[in-house]
């Protein structure tokens, strides 16, 4: 794992607004957002921070659309993007 590990305070910042720490940590539970759980503690790396950022731009009008996984419909998949 290159580079370092954000808190969720280090993303409310990124996020701006009037984003909090707490937004992030419910957030990343609603989404499903990727993190690193380091004990109790959650963290971000770099390349997690981007994929989410891709997941949540808007682009036009339309979201950023999110990879099909495998075993997903397409009305599923159409929920998680």
């Amino acid at each position: 794992m290159a580079g370092r590990l954000r808190t969720p305070a280090d993303l409310a910042d990124l996020f701006g607004g009037e984003t909090t720490a707490r937004k992030v940590l419910d957030w990343r539970r609603e989404y499903g957002w990727p993190c690193v759980e380091v004990g109790r503690t959650i963290r971000f790396t770099d390349e997690q921070v981007a994929e989410i950022l891709a997941k949540h731009t808007v682009i036009g009008e339309q979201k950023a659309s999110a990879p099909i996984l495998g075993g997903q419909t397409s009305r599923s998949a159409r929920r998680a993007s």
